[in-house]
């Protein structure tokens, strides 16, 4: 297990969402949400895709590095050649659950 503050970053994410999704909260599925999957994942299920959700969040993000990535603002854990462990991945979905919640309720 890592020691990173995930909590961070995944307000940060929140708050971009916020800023270019307002309501996004309320289309997320708790039932179906889970961050090791591209498409039921916070961008899978708002963009159809993790890939197209970062798309949306930053058009440059798909082909080149730039001050916003999927980790900052907590959509992954992956970069390349990481090798996350299952309670960091579970840290960051009950993260994300618990931001929806704040937004929505149970």
């Amino acid at each position: 297990m890592s020691e990173t503050d995930f909590k961070p970053m995944v307000a940060k994410g929140a708050e971009l969402l916020d800023e270019r999704r307002p309501g996004w909260a309320e289309d997320i599925d708790l039932e179906l949400l889970d961050m090791t999957s591209g498409w039921h994942c916070v961008l899978g299920q708002l963009y159809g895709d993790y890939y197209d959700g970062l798309e949306h969040m930053d058009p440059d993000l798909r082909y080149r590095i730039t001050d916003f990535s999927g980790r900052d603002h907590g959509f992954t854990l992956n970069m390349w050649g990481t090798n996350d462990d299952d309670e960091d991945w579970y840290r960051l979905h009950e993260l994300w659950r618990q931001e929806v919640v704040a937004r929505v309720g149970p």
